[in-house]
C-alpha cells in the first residue's frame, strides 16, 4: 500500500566524503596549519611559549568545523530529499555535534 523509501548512499556522497578526508590529511600531516593544530591540540601554553598565535588560529579551526557541520547537514537533508524532515537526523545529532567539538590528549 504505502512503500517507505530510504535513501541509498550514493556514489557521489562517498566520493566527496573521501576527497574531504584526503584533503583534511594531508592538510594536518604535511602543512604548517596542521602542525599548529596538533601543538595547540597537545599543550596550548607550550605552543603559545614558542609563538602560535592560538586565537587567531582557533578561529581557523571553528571555522573549518563550522563549514564541514554545514556541509554535512546539507549532504545530510539531500540523501532525505527534503529540508523539513525533522525527525530524521535525532539519531545523527551527537555525532555531529561530537565532531566540532575539540579534542585534548588527556596526560597520563
Amino acid at each position: 500500500m504505502f512503500r517507505i523509501e530510504r535513501p541509498t548512499p550514493s556514489l557521489t556522497a562517498i566520493e566527496g566524503n573521501l576527497f574531504v578526508a584526503v584533503i583534511f590529511h594531508i592538510a594536518l600531516g604535511y602543512t604548517r596549519y596542521g602542525k599548529f593544530t596538533y601543538a595547540i591540540g597537545a599543550n596550548p601554553q607550550a605552543a603559545r611559549v614558542s609563538g602560535i598565535n592560538i586565537g587567531s588560529h582557533l578561529i581557523k579551526v571553528y571555522a573549518i568545523a563550522g563549514l564541514l557541520s554545514g556541509l554535512a547537514g546539507v549532504v545530510t537533508a539531500a540523501r532525505a530529499k527534503s529540508g523539513s524532515d525533522l525527525t530524521r537526523g535525532r539519531r545523527l545529532l551527537c555525532p555531529l555535534w561530537l565532531s566540532t567539538v575539540p579534542h585534548r590528549r588527556s596526560k597520563p
